[in-house]
């Protein structure tokens, strides 16, 4: 996560569906902890510890905790004896971004449960060629260095990649050609990008971002910041 995103982000969100003030600040509790802890995906945190460093009563706390889950903030696991709780923070600009898109359930956070286009190998596309796999594997390399630093992309990645970046003509001969449109790329580093703001880089993440921008019928990355900016001032 970004802290100070997630933080406007959380802001702009009690804006339009406020919670209480405490609820609010164990919200922020729980933000500095994980912060504390470098964002780890998970926390276990012990309820003596928690009521702690938050003079909750323990019945406050579970109200509290509840509140935040369903607000689609917090997945909270129960711990057992011996076993602390385990809390996870969904990043409050992943909830905006699917609030903006009709609250849709389609951008999974969990990196767990990845979404697999159903596309084949790019070798098995009319047009390949050795130099166009040359450039997939560099496009790729680009973008994982740009947005996903210390994961080398493997080759279900550069599939991936290249599902949302092919382009194949036919010309009056019957011969295909292979091409990556600069547009393309363009978009799904928009995608990239909107992941990595959130703290969220996964391929779930991508290509909910990616078929939200279809659903709008956005085409460039201009008109992807255009819309950014339109949603933004509603909110200012």
């Amino acid at each position: 996560m970004r802290y100070l995103t997630e933080i406007n982000a959380f802001e702009r969100l009690m804006d339009r569906r406020p919670l209480p003030l405490a609820i609010r600040g164990l919200w922020y509790t729980l933000m500095r902890e994980a912060n504390r802890r470098r964002w780890p995906d998970t926390m276990q945190l012990d309820n003596e510890y928690l009521l702690g460093i938050t003079g909750l009563s323990k019945p406050t706390l579970i109200t509290m905790r509840k509140a935040l889950s369903d607000a689609g903030l917090l997945e909270f696991s129960q711990g057992v004896k011996g076993q602390p709780s385990t809390y996870r923070l969904i990043p409050p600009s992943l909830v905006e971004l699917q609030e903006a898109h009709g609250g849709a359930s389609g951008l999974p956070y969990e990196e767990g449960n990845e979404y697999l286009e159903d596309v084949e190998a790019p070798e098995r596309y009319f047009g390949w060629t050795e130099a166009a796999g040359r450039e997939l594997a560099k496009i790729t390399r680009d973008l994982f260095a740009a947005y996903w630093p210390g994961r080398s992309p493997d080759d279900r990645d550069r599939q991936r990649v290249f599902f949302y970046i092919k382009d194949q003509q036919m010309d009056e001969d019957g011969e295909w050609t292979m091409s990556f449109p600069e547009e393309r790329k363009a978009l799904l580093a928009y995608a990239f990008e909107a992941a990595s703001r959130a703290g969220a880089v996964n391929w779930n993440y991508i290509a909910g971002v990616y078929r939200n921008l279809g659903a709008r019928g956005i085409k460039t990355v201009e008109q992807a910041h255009e819309y950014d900016e339109k949603r933004s001032s509603q909110y200012r």
